[in-house]
């Protein structure tokens, strides 16, 4: 089973549940690459197990003077393997947080877009004053009101009720 692009760590032993978990964790969180995995019952019949876990640290073989951390890395992982159970429990917990708080700040970023547009409408309106003498009623002057108000040397007429011998066109009739 001789590689030369990876090392292959073998373990033997009870089958322990968590146990592939807890090696493939601990070898992750210090730094190896996981590239394969093989094994299984180590005999049929027993309890036993014989797993073997092809390796690699920055896309190569381990160096041999990295050997003895990896074996310390494998031997604490079959020790506590039910600490690897544990840690995918909070990784899965941490996972569904982390989906709930994504979700909580889209729903809060669109909240804020609608208010915002809501705020800009408001200002636009507020600072929209028009001049132009056919435009129809706006913020409670009429167009000519507007005018006056806007030109100051424009006068507005009297405010008295219309004669009403006058006519549309202001002449008498």
């Amino acid at each position: 089973r001789e590689r030369r692009d990876a090392t292959i760590v073998s373990v033997m032993g009870p089958d322990t549940e968590g146990l592939v978990a807890s090696i493939a964790t601990t070898l992750a969180s210090a730094g190896y690459s996981l590239i394969e995995i093989q094994g299984g019952p180590a005999s049929s019949g027993t309890n036993q197990i014989s797993d073997h876990f092809v390796v690699q640290r920055d896309g190569d073989r381990v160096d041999d003077s990295d050997l003895d951390a990896l074996a310390r890395c494998v031997v604490d992982a079959c020790r506590k393997p039910k600490r690897a159970l544990a840690l995918q429990a909070d990784n899965t917990r941490l996972l569904d947080e982390n989906l709930y708080l994504k979700t909580t700040l889209n729903s809060l970023k669109d909240e804020l877009e609608i208010i915002k547009h809501e705020r800009l409408v408001k200002i636009a309106r507020s600072n929209t004053v028009s001049t132009h003498p056919l435009s129809s009623i706006q913020d409670g002057y009429t167009a000519r009101e507007t005018n006056t108000k806007t030109h100051p040397d424009v006068t507005a007429p009297a405010e008295t009720d219309p004669d009403p011998s006058l006519t549309d066109k202001g002449s008498p009739s």
